[in-house]
């Protein structure tokens, strides 16, 4: 896999390792500081001019702005930060025959830091 195939993959095992699980739904959970830091370091190494609103503690969101280069139209993407927890799953989490076994618990230590854009 090469180009941007291999940088859209990487990006999406860096956000799938990081716990975002929402602590309305967890008390556990971990809340969305983390991956709003590395979203926002991700963004900002690509160009984009980013803020962080954080109207509630530990429930940041990332507003990012690439700047155009002319008078045309614009696009607006909007995305959630947070991730639901299987801690208040009632049903069997465990995988049906023909999928494969969940992968480990993510820790701390294995927050990953954003890749640098290609060149």
């Amino acid at each position: 896999m090469q180009g941007p195939d291999r940088e859209v993959v990487a990006l999406a095992a860096d956000l799938v390792r990081i716990d975002s699980s929402n602590p309305t739904l967890a008390p556990q959970g971990s809340g969305e500081s983390t991956i709003a830091d590395y979203c926002a370091a991700w963004l900002s190494t690509r160009g984009f001019t980013t803020v962080r609103l954080e109207s509630t503690p530990g429930r940041p969101s990332i507003l990012a702005t690439g700047a155009g280069r002319g008078g045309g139209r614009s696009i607006m993407l909007n995305g959630h930060l947070d991730t639901v927890s299987l801690a208040a799953y009632d049903g069997d989490p465990s995988p049906s025959p023909a999928s494969p076994p969940p992968a480990p618990a993510p820790t701390s230590a294995s927050t990953p830091s954003p890749r640098p854009a290609p060149s």
